[in-house]
């Protein structure tokens, strides 16, 4: 099984890895899901950063961690064999990565951690965890302990610890062996055994050494240890205990011997790269979970945008081009063609009635028709208030379905959808308005569509010369009825209730004829046309486009906006580790 990644696919994936990272920093909700997402993520970058690494041409890493008040630092002073590493008391004295080596050249370890700044050990600054420091050990002359560094780490379980807990993470993905030290309090604490729980995976060479530990305790503390260790799958080399002491009284030296014995045992064997497949593989759903739920988000919410301008659409074919009272666009057809069919010695005559007597006979009749119950702007027409109304319609399903998924349980997607919410509420305004102005512009636009639909039914009348007369006869009455019905009633608009009487004789007339079937056909057609007129003019640009634009260019810092490309693409990438 290859564990290589191509340098792309490493780059691909410390990308994400960093991503997801950052975003999870920002997202502070520091439960213990959150802390054991942070750490795994933290290891994940480290484990990226080595990989490719030749193990039998790098340095070799003891890192020992453990948690608080387990004597850490004690435990490092064994293994070097001098007191090197301060010792306290006092809970998460140790506070950042402390290594400690024979060798000279300190500045190459700066690779390993490009976060922290290298500072020597009596600079650390407590507040600043982003901070790490080599020691050069001076008494060591032997040429296999110079390629060793020793790590002291600070706790992984304390209150405190959560502003540094990534510290730990980071220098087990270096680790040729871990040391973890635990004492009889905190052996059976859920940290060790969800820090274990981490690593397991990665197969690293683990020694445990129980320190403080008494002997009439310590044969069950073990078989429980081993016990715990083989439900987790994770093998040790050895478990190691050091027994305890007053503190003026020295540990026995057998048994340091047998903890720094245990660790050169394990360092001479053939080194190992930890187990990147076991690993990624391991935590990848858990990892990607809010990133996959924020994807879901969007393809609900897109799903939700196709819906509402489906029903918008629909909405509109059934209330109005369904509706044979709101034919309007034949009936402009139809009064287009009445012009064609204009007789050139009454043409004058008529035209000029049709200006004088409808223009201040309309204004009276919008004050008339004001008065009455019915509470619709006159001055609209049957389409525009419809499409304002399947507009709002579909704009307050789309508003009331983000509100109530925000208000739900759900926990990966609440803050995606509180973003499209407060989305919506910015822009809410300026999407009515542009709608409105649109739907404002459709009959201006439609107009070339009815120009050639009456030419069209010109033609046609053109081929049936009987027909043709009879209508031309018909012309001159229906001006005449049209006038006096204007005259009389308080005056409309000339495509509305004016010339109603007069084009319902004219279009009954066509329909009769031979050109009937035409003007059915033609019928058909211009409402066809409105309505993708109205997806083209309106639902595209007013609706569906803003709304998806909107799902894409959420810029909450909390969110991790991780594409569907980029995550493809590291899910290949880590199909090379299978």
């Amino acid at each position: 099984m290859s564990t290589q990644l191509s340098s792309g696919c490493q780059q691909s994936l410390a990308q994400l890895f960093e991503q997801l990272q950052s975003t999870l920093e920002k997202n502070k909700r520091e439960d213990a899901n959150w802390l054991q997402q942070r750490q795994s993520l933290a290891l994940a970058n480290a484990l990226l950063r080595n990989h490719g690494s030749n193990p039998e041409k790098s340095s070799r890493h003891v890192v020992v961690v453990g948690p608080t008040q387990v004597g850490k630092s004690t435990v490092i002073n064994h293994l070097l064999g001098s007191e090197q590493a301060g010792v306290s008391a006092l809970a998460g004295y140790t506070r950042h990565a402390q290594g400690f080596t024979a060798a000279t050249e300190t500045e190459q370890y700066q690779q390993l951690f490009p976060n922290w700044k290298l500072v020597a050990q009596n600079q650390l600054d407590p507040d600043n965890t982003r901070q790490f420091s080599i020691s050069t050990r001076t008494d060591i002359t032997d040429q296999a302990q110079q390629e060793i560094v020793y790590w002291d780490t600070p706790d992984f379980d304390s209150v405190s610890s959560r502003s540094y807990r990534t510290i730990v993470p980071n220098l087990s993905a270096i680790a040729s062996v871990l040391v973890l030290v635990l004492s009889k309090e905190k052996y059976a604490d859920n940290s060790v055994w969800e820090f274990l729980k981490l690593l397991a995976p990665l197969q690293l060479p683990l020694i445990i050494c129980l320190n403080k530990s008494e002997a009439a305790h310590l044969e069950v503390i073990t078989r429980e240890i081993e016990q715990r260790l083989s439900d987790l799958n994770c093998k040790h080399q050895a478990i190691i205990s050091l027994p305890w002491q007053h503190p003026d009284t020295p540990t026995p030296s057998e048994r340091i011997q047998a903890l720094q014995s245990a660790v050169s045992t394990t360092l001479t064997a053939a080194p190992q790269s930890p187990k990147l497949t076991y690993y990624f593989r391991d935590n990848w759903q858990t990892w990607l979970k809010p990133a996959v739920a924020e994807h879901q988000a969007r393809t609900e919410w897109q799903e939700s945008v196709a819906q509402a301008s489906g029903q918008l659409l629909s909405y509109y074919r059934e209330h109005y081009l369904q509706q044979t009272r709101y034919s309007e666009a034949l009936q402009r057809a139809i009064s287009k063609l009445l012009e064609l069919l204009e007789i050139p010695i009454l043409a004058g005559t008529l035209g000029t009635l049709r200006k004088v007597i409808t223009w201040p006979v309309r204004t009276l009749g919008k004050t008339i028709l004001d008065s009455v119950s019915d509470t619709r702007d006159k001055t609209q027409t049957n389409e525009v208030i419809i499409l304002t109304e399947a507009y709002q319609n579909a704009l307050v399903d789309l508003i009331n379905k983000a509100q109530q998924i925000e208000a739900e349980d759900h926990p990966q997607q609440k803050l995606w959808w509180t973003s499209i919410k407060q989305g919506l509420d910015q822009q809410q305004q300026d999407l009515q308005a542009r709608a409105e102005h649109n739907i404002a512009q459709l009959q201006d636009t439609f107009e070339p569509e009815i120009d050639a639909a009456a030419n069209r039914l010109y033609q046609q009348l053109q081929e049936q010369p009987a027909t043709l007369n009879s209508l031309r006869a018909a012309r001159v009455t229906t001006d005449a009825a049209a006038l006096a019905l204007a005259f009389h009633t308080g005056g409309l608009s000339t495509t509305d209730l004016v010339l109603a009487p007069a084009l319902l004789s004219v279009t009954s007339l066509i329909a009769e004829s031979a050109v009937g079937q035409h003007m059915k056909v033609i019928e058909k057609e211009l409402k066809e046309k409105q309505f993708e007129q109205v997806q083209h003019d309106l639902v595209t640009p007013c609706l569906e486009q803003p709304m998806l634009e909107l799902s894409e260019q959420l810029t909450t810092a909390d969110l991790y906006n991780i594409s569907e490309a980029d995550l493809q693409a590291a899910e290949q990438c880590l199909s090379e580790l299978e």
